[in-house]
């Protein structure tokens, strides 16, 4: 896996500057100082994300992170989520992804907690490091998020301009 890729896997570690547009709500909570748009069926929040901090554990045999990855192998990541509007950080992704089909078409199993000012969203999946779009299942949440469910949606983009998209149902 090339360092591109990876760092483009890593950045959806955070669960990781978002480049896509909604129409921009205002509210007083958290999340609606980012894109937001809302339905009487489903809510929908993007942030920018910036890289800041990741890691690769290369499990046997050792191939390190120039080569494609083997079974067992991991990213972790923590990285800045930001208003793409007003470019207010909003929060912080944390992710894992541990490779389950190695090669040059990795595919890893990735759980994600992004972590608001007002509580928590979670979420879990397969994700195939060369696709882009990634969307994965958004599991749950606390505080203003308790019993959220739904999609989490990581589009990389180039260089640091990746960003989240969190479609909340009903």
């Amino acid at each position: 896996m090339t360092k591109t890729t990876r760092r483009s896997t890593v950045a959806a570690l955070s669960l990781s500057t978002l480049a896509l547009a909604t129409t921009a709500c205002s509210s007083d909570d958290a999340e609606a100082t980012a894109t937001a748009t809302s339905s009487p069926t489903t809510r929908t929040i993007v942030f920018a994300q910036q890289d800041d901090t990741e890691s690769f554990v290369d499990a046997v045999p050792l191939g390190g992170e120039q080569q494609p990855p083997t079974a067992g192998d991991a990213y972790s990541s923590s990285n800045l989520l930001f208003d793409p509007v007003s470019n207010r950080q909003l929060g912080r992704t944390h992710g894992w992804c541990t490779v389950t089909l190695p090669g040059e078409n990795a595919v890893g199993l990735c759980f994600f907690s992004f972590l608001l000012e007002n509580g928590t969203v979670s979420g879990q999946g397969p994700f195939p490091f060369n696709d882009n779009p990634v969307t994965l299942a958004l599991t749950g949440g606390t505080g203003d998020y308790a019993g959220a469910h739904g999609t989490m949606t990581y589009t990389s983009g180039e260089g640091d301009n990746s960003s989240w998209t969190l479609t909340l149902l009903p």
